[in-house]
Order: structure tokens, then sequence, then C-alpha cells
């Protein structure tokens, strides 16, 4: 079990060496001065928002009294 986990979250950090810079040179390109900080803060936010809820969302499914079993 701890292998096959500790492989998916080497992967994911590896698609996240990918994604991060490409998505955020798309963001300068589409958005400009006016626009280009709050798209950048909107994105960072989901970006976040999705860590602690998949955090909070393992809890709950480990969790005996709220888990999926």
């Amino acid at each position: 079990m701890f292998n096959e986990l500790l492989a998916a979250r080497s992967l994911m950090g590896i698609s996240e060496t990918f994604y991060i810079p490409s998505v955020l040179a798309f963001i300068s390109e589409y958005h400009f001065c006016d626009t280009h900080l709050r798209a950048v803060g909107v994105h960072q936010t989901g970006v976040y928002m999705g860590q602690i809820l998949g955090g909070f969302a393992g809890y709950v499914a480990d969790s005996p009294d709220h888990g999926w079993r």
C-alpha cells in the first residue's frame, strides 16, 4: 500500500512540475495588466483549496465514524 501511494504522489509531483509553469505562462499571455494578478490569484486559490479539500476528504474517508465503509 505504501509503495502505491508513494508512486502516485511522485507522479502527481512530476505532473505539477510541468503544469504550474505552463499554466502561469498561459495566464500571463491571456490576461494583461488589469486582470493578470487577479487571474493568477484565482488560479492559485483553486490549487490550494483543492489541496485543503483533498486532505479533509482523506481524513473523512479514513475516519471510522464518517468513512466510506
